[in-house]
């Protein structure tokens, strides 16, 4: 026999469970039609769209997505359907005892082959130019060496003689407004306006350097140098994750971006050449082999 308590105490979940339930189908609807619900600076739960984008390359592939991508997508899936139900309507069995032995068209064939490839020429051009202009580097106000290791990273700001190590911060040590599995215990800490340039590469396995906000992905490879900018319209800090699977903690090495005003930039600058100074290595009798 059923007990009328636990009777209740199913009734009273399956009450609590409904409504969250048809909270989140509500949330991912019109998530889909007002984007800026999911957007932040990092992931959250629930989002589906891409992070608030904090650079001008990020703008041009949310925009590129939004308003080219999306709709050729949607309008390509709408057609696909609707084929579909006319065919299962219009050739069904019972309309057509006798079904039609054709097995050709030229005009449909050339018709299938020339749209998809107009549609992907149309998807091209303007990808082209946002990957050239990822590529072509402008002059840097600042260069940082980011350097993949299992499983953290490490930086270099090499006019500065900077160098540490950032590791992520366990759930047992965060504090408050730390995100779990993001939080870092030494931010990268740069200019808000300012090109940086960023080299990349990894110490001992396959990496990849990935801030959503700046549109910003790299792969960092073992004895090769990868090169990528941003340039930070906004104060603020941004997360990213490694994006190549390197190993058992790969999802453990996260990348934490602070963005600060000149001013600010400048007094970390100030602590972090003691903080973070890097090591010379002084010896009298080293010598260099000319040719």
């Amino acid at each position: 026999m059923i007990n009328c308590r636990e009777n209740r105490s199913v009734i009273f979940i399956k009450e609590l469970y409904i409504p969250n339930k048809m909270k989140n189908i509500l949330f991912i609807f019109f998530s889909f039609f007002v984007p800026n619900l999911a957007l932040a600076n990092q992931p959250i739960d629930w989002q589906l769209g891409f992070q608030k984008a904090a650079s001008e390359s990020m703008r041009e592939i949310v925009a590129f997505h939004d308003k080219l991508l999306l709709p050729i997508i949607i309008a390509i899936s709408v057609f696909v359907l609707f084929l579909m139900l006319y065919a299962c309507v219009r050739f069904r069995a019972s309309a057509n005892p006798n079904p039609s032995k054709r097995t050709h068209n030229v005009a449909v064939e050339v018709l299938w082959t020339l749209i998809p490839c107009l549609i992907l020429i149309v998807i091209a051009v303007p990808s082209f130019k946002i990957l050239y202009k990822q590529d072509a580097i402008p002059k840097a106000d600042l260069t940082i060496k980011a350097i993949g290791y299992q499983w953290y990273w490490g930086y270099e700001y090499p006019d500065e003689n900077i160098i540490f190590d950032s590791y992520m911060i366990e759930e047992k040590d965060l504090k408050a407004n730390q995100p779990r599995l993001l939080a870092v215990d030494n931010e990268v800490v740069v200019p808000v306006n300012k090109v940086v340039k960023v080299l990349i590469t990894a110490n001992d396995v396959l990496h990849a350097w990935a801030l959503p906000s700046f549109g910003v992905k790299r792969d960092a490879v073992p004895g090769r140098i990868n090169e990528t900018w941003f340039k930070a319209e906004k104060v603020g800090t941004y997360y990213g994750q490694c994006s190549e699977l390197c190993g058992i903690k790969h999802a453990f090495m996260p990348i934490t971006v602070k963005v600060v005003s000149e001013d600010d930039y400048e007094i970390w600058l100030s602590e972090a050449r003691e903080k973070f100074a890097k090591e010379e290595i002084k010896n009298e009798k080293l010598q260099i082999a000319k040719k």
